[in-house]
């Protein structure tokens, strides 16, 4: 959003909306002045720099913007078209403070930023689809900087194809395609999501749902549709990450490209790796396998009542559990290992994390000749497996010491290579 002083140059009376005693700092209202016009006014097309729908799209894209506002059946019946009409998308950039009408008062205006959407499916790729900010959905964290979703991965529902005015009537006869696709992520999350996580909500007998006593037979086919959400594995995409988790949209079509919200607790063993290659997995647009969890939070506001909770971590076999099969077969002791050093110890020796088995945390000899630097660089190391046994532990907790000696820094190859002529 542009800063409200420049709003307010041109409109004095303008302040940021107010809801629910909150300010929100990316929708701005102010007094409508004479000669004020809208985003989709033909005269604000190059400012904003908007494009049409491509001409070659016309019956694609009106055919993804079902139902129309016009459609008068009923809404369960609506929702069923419009979820198959949900389709993925990037963020690829924002449009601040457009002018769009006040919803109910005809005497202000209203600045809102926009987000420029692209759909991923190549037969769409000319097309631009525009969301306002208020419509951005569950995946906008921070909520008050919009900016921060470009580059996402995003669910959009088409819902209004908005038509331009143009300056002369008869320029339809050229330009007859003037309209822009108005679309919302909240909208296409509320459509994907919502009957997933309704399913997967227990059905007890004689609950009411919609004022509806649901009978035996109704709970019965209930349980089986979720046996068989719970029971699947999921692809996705990582869509966003931040330090409470990660968000995922589904790539599959069959299920309309729903999207779920896997904890920072729940997404793998090496989300907190310390190894390069393993954190590079968990980067936005890389794949993920996840499974629904039985247990759902419910929160309210901002489209979060519709969030899913996912789980990742029990696809994977636990690190803990390749080291001790390998104890177990003594196929361990003896090998050498590229690691990267995890915490640094002079007392009780360092702890290390292997390349090739990340996510386990082994020991290495205290006088390893070692400083700080390699953990804040990871300055790769070369190690020996020295010792290594099972403890006395838990059955359900099985723990091990491994212990390792230093062989190499990685930098010895640079040092090498500089010195050698070729």
């Amino acid at each position: 959003m542009l800063p409200l002083k420049i709003i307010q140059e041109n409109h004095p009376s303008a302040s940021y909306l107010t809801k629910d005693k909150k300010r929100i700092r990316d929708i701005v209202v102010a007094d409508k002045k004479k000669g004020d016009v809208f985003w989709y006014d033909y005269s604000k097309k190059d400012e904003y720099k908007l494009e049409f729908i491509p001409k070659n799209l016309v019956a694609e894209i009106n055919d993804l913007s079902r139902p129309f506002i016009t459609d008068t059946r009923p809404q369960a019946y609506r929702d069923n078209i419009a979820r198959t009409k949900v389709f993925p998308a990037l963020v690829e950039s924002v449009i601040e403070s457009m002018p769009t009408p006040h919803e109910t008062d005809d005497s202000k205006i209203v600045f809102k930023d926009y987000l420029v959407l692209v759909p991923l499916n190549p037969i769409y790729a000319e097309l631009k689809v525009y969301v306002p900010s208020d419509k951005a959905g569950m995946l906008r964290i921070p909520r008050t900087n919009i900016r921060d979703m470009v580059g996402r991965y995003v669910s959009c529902k088409i819902i209004n194809l908005q038509r331009c005015v143009l300056p002369n009537s008869y320029d339809t006869k050229t330009i007859w395609n003037n309209f822009y696709a108005e679309g919302s992520i909240e909208k296409a999350e509320q459509l994907a999501c919502a009957d997933i996580k309704a399913t997967v909500a227990e059905a007890q007998k004689g609950e009411v749902k919609n004022n509806v006593i649901l009978n035996q037979r109704v709970i019965e086919r209930m349980k089986e549709e979720k046996a068989e959400i719970l029971s699947r594995t999921y692809n996705g995409v990582i869509a966003q990450t931040s330090n409470r988790g990660i968000y995922v949209v589904s790539t599959e079509k069959e299920y309309h490209y729903f999207t779920v919200f896997i904890p920072r607790t729940k997404i793998s063993y090496l989300y907190e790796s310390v190894v390069p290659t393993a954190s590079l997995k968990f980067k936005i647009g890389e794949q993920i396998q996840f499974k629904i969890l039985p247990e759902q939070i419910y929160l309210q506001g901002g489209g979060l009542e519709n969030q899913i909770v996912a789980d990742a971590k029990c696809l994977e076999v636990p690190p803990r559990e390749r080291i001790l099969r390998l104890i177990d077969e003594n196929k361990i002791v003896g090998t050498t290992h590229k690691a990267y050093v995890v915490a640094y110890d002079v007392t009780r020796g360092h702890r290390i994390e292997f390349e090739d088995i990340a996510g386990a945390i082994v020991k290495l000899n205290a006088n390893a000749p070692i400083t700080p630097d390699f953990v804040i660089k990871q300055t790769p190391i070369f190690v020996k497996v020295e010792r290594a046994r099972r403890v006395p532990s838990p059955e359900n907790d099985p723990r091990y010491t491994v212990y390792c000696s230093y062989i190499s820094d990685a930098g010895t190859k640079e040092k090498a290579v500089s010195a050698f002529e070729f």
